[in-house]
């Protein structure tokens, strides 16, 4: 045991028999917190990956994903799921957590440290809030949320038992979130792997073999927009973006071998999607074609919003929706209340608006967006961003990545120093998403991002698998952020090349699939 700094203590716990032993659990250190003191009363948990608790709401629950669900229980989750090796309580006197170093042994050749988390304690009754590290873990033959292992754990002389962790104790601090904090002044995150094609141009100009290939159909048909999903969503056409990527590669790789057949490609095609506008992405035709024409649109997209804003700034939910797509057919009423409002039922919303009061000058644009900004700030924790599937109450980087988003606009239209400030708070909140860390022979799960705390229409859960889409609009954010922030940490632009680098390796290297990455990768 050693104090590091005023809120801060290392423990260790070691053994090593004097005969070989068969364990069936060996716990190392362990809080009970607000024992003998606040009990089991709290303002805010997290468990990053799996858990981000408000007051009354307790750990395992059924609020995210169905009761009978066997990811629902995770009080002893395979650490895979883990994203950032931390988690803590905030009690009505401080916040206190438990961080480790996932790459620890906790006996020899193993790694991974098995958490525990019940908050409040429901596994021994204690009226206080559980949080501890045992051996061994569930890769080793602990069941997920058992406490004793299935099969014994054979420790000999040679060997040993060891869990180490620090504590923290912050009567100070604000929220659950600063357990991040510390793990972060502690420990550092994994650097972000290299390019596996060797630099971010090669990637760049490799990655184009999803155009060149594994998308293209003919020059009749044009491009799928993927491989498998949805039949109702696989039809091919002569999509804008793609033209857009291919004309990019060629602007920046002019000389590359592949060069001629991309060139061909955008010619043979060109034409056709001439036809229907011009190559465009994220420029909004600044590049090519006519950035007046993609005002236009912006300009009736803000209104159609403003009118549909409510006095007090807000978007709620629309449980009434009736889906025609996949989810056809379903009751939206059962993600979330009718009209209920969130910060991810306002964030993207308010981003559209607020750009194109940017982009156009219009101050009538600019406070209804302001407006919904002053709204959002009554949230801390991102939810709500993907309720076309997602649970309404769900925790979500989505929310994140759109509130940062949005922040920035009114920063950048008013100079208001309130709307970086809380940018800033978003793109903390989008921190347990992320993984700092990967587990051996999955480079891609280094910086890969966790969608949501939860399930899809509390069925297909989404702990443990990574959507790296979603961590990408985050990683566009916090660019921004870098950018327009004059004290903006290292951190964000090291997450951004992080997740960017972790859809490389999500990429397949070959077969049919080569160059794309899947919607979804299992940890």
């Amino acid at each position: 045991m050693q104090p590091l700094d005023a809120h801060m203590l290392w423990m260790e716990y070691a053994c090593v028999p004097d005969q070989p032993r068969d364990v069936l659990a060996f716990e190392g250190p362990l809080l009970l917190v607000g024992d003998g003191s606040t009990a089991a009363a709290k303002t805010e948990a997290l468990f990053p990956g799996l858990e981000w608790l408000t007051a009354d709401e307790v750990s395992s629950s059924d609020l995210d994903i169905a009761r009978d669900h066997p990811d629902r229980l995770r009080f002893v989750p395979h650490p895979h799921k883990v994203t950032i090796p931390a988690m803590g309580v905030k009690t009505p006197v401080a916040t206190v957590g438990l961080l480790w170093n996932v790459y620890d042994q906790w006996g020899k050749g193993h790694p991974m440290p098995q958490p525990l988390f019940a908050v409040p304690d429901r596994l021994k009754g204690t009226a206080a809030h559980r949080l501890g590290l045992l051996a061994p873990n569930v890769p080793a033959g602990l069941g997920e949320n058992r406490l004793l292992a299935e099969k014994p754990f054979r420790v000999t002389p040679d060997s040993f038992l060891r869990l180490s962790a620090l504590v923290y104790v912050d009567p100070q601090a604000k929220d659950a979130l600063s357990v991040v904090d510390a793990w972060l002044k502690h420990f550092t995150p994994d650097p972000p792997l290299p390019a596996p094609q060797g630099d971010d141009l090669q990637q760049l100009a490799w990655s184009m073999k999803g155009y060149t290939q594994s998308l293209w159909v003919s020059e009749e048909e044009g491009w799928l927009p993927f491989l498998g999903g949805p039949a109702i969503w696989r039809k091919p056409g002569f999509r804008l973006d793609y033209v857009y990527d291919l004309r990019k590669a060629l602007i920046l790789l002019p000389d590359h071998p592949d060069a001629p057949e991309w060139r061909a490609l955008v010619e043979n095609t060109q034409g056709r999607v001439s036809a229907v506008g011009v190559p465009q992405a994220e420029d909004m035709q600044f590049e090519h074609g006519d950035a007046e024409n993609s005002l236009t649109f912006l300009r009736s997209r803000a209104l159609e919003l403003m009118q549909a804003q409510r006095p007090d700034g807000s978007w709620g939910f629309d449980a009434d929706r009736r889906d025609q797509g996949v989810f056809k057919g379903m009751d939206y009423h059962l993600l979330g209340p009718p009209d209920g409002v969130e910060v991810g039922t306002c964030a993207r919303n308010a981003y559209e608006v607020l750009r194109y009061a940017r982009l156009s000058g219009c101050e009538e644009a600019y406070r209804a967006g302001a407006k919904a900004l002053e709204r959002m700030r009554q949230f801390t924790v991102p939810r709500a961003a993907q309720v076309w599937e997602v649970p309404f109450h769900t925790p979500d980087i989505l929310a994140a990545a759109d509130a940062i988003d949005a922040y920035l606009e009114g920063y950048w239209y008013s100079g208001d120093p309130r709307w970086l400030a809380e940018a800033r708070c978003w793109a903390r909140a989008g921190l347990p998403f992320v993984y700092v860390w990967n587990a051996p022979g999955k480079p891609w799960m280094r910086y890969g991002s966790i969608p949501v705390f939860g399930a899809t229409w509390y069925s297909w859960s989404w702990f443990g698998h990574i959507v790296q889409w979603n961590g990408l609009r985050y990683a566009y954010a916090l660019l921004k952020l870098s950018e327009a922030d004059r004290d903006a940490p290292p951190l964000w632009r090291q997450l951004a090349l992080g997740i960017t680098r972790s859809a490389m390796y999500q990429q397949s290297p070959s077969g049919k699939n080569l160059a794309l990455w899947p919607d979804s990768y299992h940890t």
